[in-house]
């Protein structure tokens, strides 16, 4: 946290980026409020949502195998993972790029 926070002052008026690995690596997790008041614009967790979505695979693996269902407070439902993906901007797109196709 020293050498961050000497590195934040000593270029205070350069854009600064750091990483945060979590659960491995050297630097104490920090958020990002904190980071950006020591002078850092860009702040990366690269492990955060990996390592988050690969124990969720590990777990819904281990269910299926136990032969347990989806637990609906452990997921999103079909209508709520269209919405995340847009999926009805995506269809819109898809439609005005098959009407072209029919076009030519």
């Amino acid at each position: 946290m020293e050498e961050l926070t000497q590195v934040g002052e000593a270029f205070r008026n350069v854009p600064l980026a750091t990483s945060i690995l979590e659960r491995g690596g050297k630097t104490p997790w920090q958020s990002p409020a904190e980071l950006h008041e020591m002078g850092y614009d860009m702040i990366l967790y690269p492990t955060t949502l990996l390592f988050r979505a690969v124990h969720a695979l590990q777990q819904a693996l281990d269910d299926l195998r136990q032969g347990k269902p989806l637990v609906p407070e452990a997921s999103v439902d079909l209508a709520g993972f269209g919405d995340i993906v847009r999926m009805s901007e995506w269809a819109g797109i898809e439609n005005r790029f098959m009407d072209q196709s029919h076009d030519a």
